[in-house]
């Protein structure tokens, strides 16, 4: 049995400042619970080390090659042994009472796998955390997508962005959640068979969802309790090869989730997928406006 109630592991990549201030902001608001903190470094070039020279009892480890986010954080979780993992993005900003929240949550509903709490920009806006499994219209109604930013309020885009209206003012079972901020447990976490390693980058979260609801675990979004992820509301342009791997990751999922069909439809899926990275690649040199990468993660 574990001496710890939950492992908080954190990928970092180029992020080191932004994981330290988050570190900090959890030391100012501490959880209850008895955790664990592993840092899986996807060798950065910023410095690293300063994590553990200004947290010591933080468990860093850097890698020598950038593996993907997928890849770190199995690494991570091999490391602990607590019933419980939080998965965090590095640039944001943490209470420890969300954590012991979204943990005592999981502890009184035995059927839930993984749990994610309500995720806010920094101006306190709401991110689209909760979400409906992509569809065939998901490319173009995206939370991401030109027609969304164009159309916000049409009924496609509101289908698959789930964190709007009553019904989420009250725990809320999902088809995924954001890898931003999900606490899981770890039985469900080992039981689906842990992160899907060919993801480098985008739609980890997704494809780990839909292996918990196919292992017979359920997924929950939890509105009582938030995070600031502050990339959110950075309006931070888009890099070609983070557009690059959301839309390779994109194939990726509807090629291992599209069962039969999958193969002959295969031409037609790509073809999107090429006019959506190339329209966005031409958005972005001339620089209009983006929603930020967290928006690029769906």
């Amino acid at each position: 049995m574990s001496a710890f109630d939950l492992d908080i592991i954190f990928v970092n990549y180029n992020s080191t400042d932004d994981l330290i201030a988050c570190l900090r902001s959890l030391a100012e608001n501490p959880c209850r619970a008895r955790l664990r903190i592993f840092v899986q470094d996807n060798a950065s070039k910023d410095a690293p080390r300063r994590i553990a020279e200004a947290f010591p009892a933080v468990e860093l480890q850097i890698n020598k090659k950038n593996i993907g986010l997928g890849g770190a954080i199995n690494q991570a979780v091999r490391r602990g042994d607590a019933p419980f993992i939080a998965m965090i993005n590095p640039d944001s900003v943490i209470d420890g009472r969300c954590l012991d929240n979204c943990l005592q949550w999981l502890r009184d509903n035995p059927q839930a796998g993984a749990v994610g709490p309500k995720i806010l920009n920094l101006d306190g806006t709401v991110q689209g955390s909760a979400r409906a499994f992509p569809t065939a219209l998901t490319g173009l109604f995206g939370r991401s997508s030109l027609l969304s930013r164009l159309f916000p309020n049409n009924r496609f885009t509101a289908r698959n962005v789930l964190t709007q209206g009553c019904e989420f003012c009250q725990p809320t079972a999902v088809d995924w959640v954001s890898l931003a901020a999900i606490v899981a447990r770890r039985q469900a976490f080992e039981e689906a068979g842990m992160m899907d390693e060919d993801f480098f980058l985008f739609w980890e979260d997704a494809d780990l969802c839909k292996r918990l609801w196919a292992s017979g675990w359920k997924v929950y979004y939890y509105p009582h309790d938030s995070i600031v992820h502050k990339v959110g509301g950075s309006r931070k342009s888009r890099n070609i090869a983070s557009l690059w791997n959301f839309h390779k990751s994109s194939y990726i999922f509807y090629r291992k989730h599209s069962n039969g069909v999958g193969a002959i439809a295969a031409p037609f899926v790509i073809s999107l997928l090429g006019i959506r990275f190339a329209s966005l690649c031409m958005l972005h040199f001339i620089r209009l406006p983006f929603a930020g990468r967290s928006a690029l993660r769906r």
